[in-house]
This record gives structure tokens, sequence and C-alpha cells, in this order.
């Protein structure tokens, strides 16, 4: 909510039975704020912030240190006094050889020509 977060190996996280207490994921305090959202990301990932005042940050995974469970993170994004993180989503990035092979099937590809039977006049 107050633009920290943190990355934290899942393998930190214990599992639980039935009738656990659940884990502690991170201290909210008054300067952290409330967490705003929890994913599953890898490096070649990147994070997009959008603030309640409509600005959108993205940012790649990997320059975001990993760092213990119970901790109350590093800083993602400065934000001014009174703004707060509204959405957090995670950019999923494409195979390099994909992108190139998905471009060339658009410039190729012509576009169908209609029957003149077809034409609305």
């Amino acid at each position: 909510e107050k633009g920290l977060g943190k990355r934290t190996d899942v393998i930190q996280y214990r599992t639980q039975m039935r009738g656990g207490k659940g884990v502690m994921t991170m201290r909210v305090t008054e300067k952290t704020g409330k967490m705003k959202a929890i994913m599953e990301v890898v490096d070649t990932d990147d994070l997009v912030v959008i603030t309640d005042q409509g600005v959108l940050m993205r940012q790649p995974i990997s320059s975001i240190r990993t760092i213990g469970r119970v901790t109350q993170g590093v800083k993602l994004v400065k934000l001014d006094e009174g703004t707060t993180i509204s959405s957090i989503s995670r950019v999923i990035h494409e195979d390099d050889e994909n992108e190139e092979e998905i471009d060339e099937q658009l410039e190729t590809k012509t576009p169908e020509e209609t029957p003149p039977e077809d034409v609305p006049q």
C-alpha cells in the first residue's frame, strides 16, 4: 500500500495442515501499510504498479532483492504524500524467438480479399 515489497523463496513457507494458525509473511505496520497482493513470479517477469493517482510504473522482478519471510520489505516505488498503490500486476515475458516468429507471420500474412458479391453496396 505504501510502496514496499519483497521477494521471498517459496521454500521458506512451511506446509500448513487443517487447523494451522497460518504463516507470517510480512510485518504490517503504519510504515508498511496493508499488503496489496501476493503472487508467484520468476526473474524474467516484470512488475507493474499503479497508484491511486493513475501513475503506472514498470520494473523487472530481477531488480527486487530476495529477502526473508518475516521482514517489512524494500522500497519498490517512491510515492508522494497521501498517494497509495491501487493495483499490482505481473507481466510475463515471452521468448524472444517466439516474438520474432509472430512478427514474421504478421508481416507475411495478407488480408483475405472479399468476393465482389459479398461487398455491401
